[in-house]
């Protein structure tokens, strides 16, 4: 599930996907309209949203699908703005997409990936970060735009690792950071098709086993990729709050895993930029300042600013 902000839904009709509390209790009806009543009874709950649904409609939410063996839609336009001009290598792109489609196939099939292609992902995402991240006029020129299946695991890995050089790790560490952004969302894969693409309203157990992805993640990358645990405290971290109100154990604070504070800060981020939750997409100052409604409670208020300082004033600074 991904929490859905309230600020999110100012300015719609309707959406074409039900909203759920942390209980798994529907909220909102697909198709219902949107009242002032409804809108401002939605402003006091926790929102949840299914995230393995496509919506056709411009108002509605785009988000990660669990790959699939045909070949994915073609993305759709993007307009022609600085943040949306990738500055990534195209053939680095197109390797790193390679790359974790095996990773993914790999998982899917129960056996951990090779060692060798997550460290060549890995290695090819930080030589573009520390080639690239002081000559980009927005750290949006170092995302992958295209909306194919593949691009959020690489796009959080990206945004983690230059977070991560921003607030002073050394390059040991970054690559670290940015395998565990790579892996952070593998669980899904493990979640059965039946219950991720169900067409009908989940059931409680089916909403909680939804939820357990982030410690499906960690299991894995723990008992079958024979990982060090601060890499798997990425993936089992990621959805956790820095108020607590967070899952998959409601963490507090410093509780959260800095990797796990890290991916959560690129993961709503680059989930915002990606998905068109408003008419457009959202350019990544909109993307901040919605996650500033939320900063006091969900991330690390140091980590958050200077991500939100990186973001915002790099923009403004150096974009034309």
């Amino acid at each position: 599930m991904r929490r859905v902000i309230a600020l999110e839904l100012v300015g719609l009709q309707k959406l074409e996907c039900d909203l759920y509390d942390e209980n798994g209790k529907i909220l909102y009806e697909k198709g219902t309209d949107f009242t002032p009543e409804l809108l401002m009874k939605l402003s006091h709950a926790k929102i949840f949203k299914r995230d393995e649904q496509d919506y056709a409609e411009e108002k509605t939410v785009m988000v990660l699908e669990r790959p699939e063996t045909s070949t994915p839609p073609e993305p759709p336009n993007i307009p022609e703005k600085a943040e949306y001009k990738t500055a990534l290598n195209v053939k680095k792109i197109e390797k790193l997409i390679d790359n974790v489609k095996e990773i993914l196939k790999a998982i899917e099939e129960g056996v951990p990936p090779k060692a060798s292609v997550c460290l060549d992902a890995t290695k090819s995402i930080c030589e573009e970060v520390y080639e690239k991240c002081d000559k980009v006029s927005n750290i949006g020129q170092l995302r992958i735009h295209d909306y194919y299946t593949y691009t959020h695991s690489i796009n959080t890995a990206v945004i983690s690792a230059i977070i991560g050089r921003e607030i002073g790790f050394h390059e040991d560490k970054v690559r670290d950071l940015t395998l565990a952004g790579l892996l952070h969302d593998i669980g899904k894969i493990k979640i059965p098709s039946n219950i991720l693409y169900k067409p009908d309203k989940l059931t409680p157990a089916e909403f909680t086993l939804i939820k357990n992805h982030s410690l499906i993640g960690y299991e894995f990358i723990i008992k079958e990729m024979e990982l060090p645990e601060y890499i798997a405290k990425g993936a089992l971290d990621h959805h956790e709050r820095w108020h607590g109100d967070g899952y998959p154990h409601g963490l507090k604070g410093k509780e959260i895993s800095e990797f796990g504070q890290i991916i959560g800060i690129a993961d709503v981020f680059d989930a915002l930029v990606s998905e068109k939750i408003y008419k457009g997409s959202v350019q990544s100052n909109d993307a901040v300042r919605i996650m500033l409604t939320e900063e006091a409670k969900s991330f690390n208020p140091e980590i958050f600013h200077k991500f939100a300082f990186l973001t915002v004033v790099k923009k403004v600074k150096l974009g034309p």
